[in-house]
């Protein structure tokens, strides 16, 4: 039974791993596109996945004091269109 439960354990983490791994890949993709539409985009990566990551839950209460919604709106809106 215990090693049951750590291969459990094991699995769990491994898949939030890949979880995280995914969202920061989807947050480089659409950075990548910003800068076709944008001559230079001014979100980190970090903002870019904070909003991924509120999207589904349309709670965007987090994105409230980040730089992105504060000093770049129009830009934060336009990644609002790509997402």
């Amino acid at each position: 039974m215990f090693a049951v439960m750590m291969v459990t354990i094991k699995y769990k983490r491994r898949n939030y791993h890949n979880d995280k791994y995914r969202t920061n890949t989807k947050g480089q993709a659409i950075k990548t596109k910003m800068h076709t539409l944008r001559t230079d985009p001014k979100a980190t990566i970090k903002e870019i996945i904070l909003l991924i990551q509120c999207k589904p839950k349309e709670n965007y209460k987090p994105m409230y004091n980040t730089k992105l919604y504060n000093k770049h709106s129009g830009e934060y809106c336009q990644y609002l269109e790509l997402i």
